[in-house]
């Protein structure tokens, strides 16, 4: 085997992968799973690269999801990265930490680490318009991997927010609480854009259309009616009705801002509901038709 370094930029990603959708389990199996090609394309080339091309590993499909990939390598390299301080095991129940070594890397590096951390569990939401990473844990406080995620953001000029979520039921012990950490602000969003290397191309698109929203088209108020009908009608023709958070996606304005339009052609007869909206566990937006 070749001689290891985990301080590369194919070392550190490697590491915040096993942290995002990736584990070290109990048996020091190292496994990562993922439904985007790139992420696993990507987490492949890394152990190429990190163990040699003559690495064992294995892929297969997910019996209950074919388009999940699940990679998988013998414990023989999971005994290696224990050295570095990773723990075998559940993640939630260890509350994990980055290794100490990441943060004493070059800025470049510290980087790409957090570049893998956004592909696997960042979500970029235009509602909210901010990234937003989730993380669980099984105490009170708040788990170390957000604690540290936050840390390292910060010593790359990022600044974030931590909000406790939900709690919920598992199967595998106490109830588990969820938190997350956001991103805001476009300064820091457009940073992310430009230094950051995101490997799931999608929510590199889905970022860079966040940040255009910035600048938003003002519609002319004269057409304001037609322009907003006629996106109501593109919707309906592609699902057989619409929602709020369809029109807030199409016209590039907040669910806030499309919600208010939607109540107000509601009101005025323009718009008809099909479906009225449901709160709970099991949340649905209203739905809605154009009259005719």
């Amino acid at each position: 085997m070749k001689k290891i370094n985990f301080n590369t930029k194919n070392g550190v990603r490697f590491i915040a992968a096993l942290l995002g959708d990736g584990c070290l389990d109990k048996r020091l199996r190292i496994f990562y799973a993922n439904s985007n090609p790139d992420l696993i394309n990507g987490f492949i080339k890394d152990v190429k690269t990190i163990f040699g091309n003559n690495v064992i590993y294995h892929i297969r499909e997910k019996s209950n999801n074919p388009k999940l990939k699940l990679v998988e390598l013998p414990s023989r390299y999971g005994k290696i990265v224990v050295k570095i301080g990773l723990k075998g095991g559940s993640k939630i129940e260890n509350n994990t930490r980055i290794p100490c070594y990441i943060f004493n890397l070059s800025k470049r590096k510290r980087i790409e680490f957090l570049s893998q951390i956004i592909d696997d569990e960042g979500i970029i939401s235009f509602p909210s318009r901010h990234i937003a990473i989730h993380m669980a844990t099984e105490n009170k406080n708040k788990p170390n991997l957000v604690l540290d995620i936050k840390e390292l953001l910060k010593s790359v000029g990022i600044e974030s927010s931590i909000y406790k979520e939900k709690e919920y039921t598992s199967l595998k012990g106490p109830n588990r609480k969820m938190w997350k950490i956001e991103i805001h602000s476009f300064k820091q969003l457009e940073e992310i854009y430009r230094n950051f290397s995101l490997r799931h191309k999608e929510k590199l698109q889905r970022l860079k259309i966040l940040i255009d929203s910035k600048k938003q088209i003002q519609y002319p108020k004269k057409k304001f009616k037609e322009i907003i009908t006629k996106s109501m009608k593109k919707i309906e023709v592609e699902k057989g009705y619409f929602t709020s958070k369809d029109l807030s996606s199409d016209i590039n304005r907040s669910l806030g801002h499309s919600r208010n339009v939607t109540r107000k052609f509601f009101k005025q007869g323009l718009i008809k509901k099909v479906k009225s909206y449901k709160s709970g566990n099991i949340h649905s937006f209203a739905k809605y038709k154009v009259s005719k």
